[in-house]
């Protein structure tokens, strides 16, 4: 739907729920609503117990279409000796561009780059192969990080990584220790807010549209009309909104 349908939308769903007895809305309060909707909606479709399908990320290709625009990768490095944990590298997860806009991580790996020698001088440049390690990053919290710090060997298989937010900071565990030279993520985005006044449209799928709209109208619903249940509808709003 464009920006124009999606006002014009809004406005019929509107006047029908309240019955004509609201207040108009103008674009700029359709747009908070609308906005406020869509990552409701999304939040709800990435935790299965958040839908009535008990349906995730990848509960269905359903899900992964509606999902399928806002799936992107971050990549950093610029490591540096970690703080907290034992044979660890620290990243500066704040400090990445985009960290920010981040709802959900997907997958995570690190990456450990280096220099072999060989005494073959016809290999690679001048006998230096340049290797790399891939781990599959693995989230840890911090009472399974007490659980397998207190094992004899502290350390995860040989290709994994265990990852921990410290500070603000990645914080990953891994054979090479402070070795790691990069942490890639994949996750996904939080969609640009919207302004319905403009020409610029939702970056969420069209799929979802329909269904981001319902709930952007029972959300003004909630704000503007007033009855003796409406304390209670304020705080299921708030539930949802988790």
């Amino acid at each position: 739907m464009t920006n124009e349908e999606i006002l014009n939308r809004f406005d019929v769903l509107y006047n029908n729920i309240t019955s004509s007895q609201a207040p108009g809305l103008d674009g700029y309060e359709k747009s908070v609503f609308w906005n406020k909707a869509t990552v409701e909606v999304l939040k709800n479709h990435l935790n299965p117990k958040g839908n009535k399908y008990g349906e995730g990320f990848d509960g269905s290709s359903k899900r992964q279409v509606e999902f399928s625009a806002l799936v992107k990768t971050l990549d950093i490095a610029n490591p540096k000796s970690a703080d907290f944990c034992l044979n660890a590298t620290r990243f500066d997860f704040e400090e990445a561009s985009d960290s920010d806009s981040i709802l959900s991580i997907l997958n995570e790996y690190g990456l450990c780059e280096f220099d072999i020698n060989v005494n073959d001088t016809s290999v690679g440049d001048n006998g230096v192969i340049h290797a790399k390690r891939h781990f599959t990053g693995v989230p840890i919290n911090n009472v399974e990080y007490d659980t397998l710090m207190s094992r004899p060997y502290k350390l995860p298989p040989s290709t994994q990584c265990w990852r921990m937010f410290v500070d603000g900071h990645l914080e990953v565990i891994s054979e090479v220790g402070s070795g790691m030279t990069s942490y890639h993520l994949r996750y996904v985005k939080i969609p640009a807010e919207v302004d319905l006044t403009s020409t610029t449209g939702s970056e969420v799928p069209e799929v979802l549209h329909d269904e981001i709209l319902q709930r952007a109208v029972e959300l003004a619903k909630a704000a503007y009309v007033g009855d003796i249940n409406q304390q209670q509808i304020i705080q299921t709003l708030g539930e949802r909104s988790e």
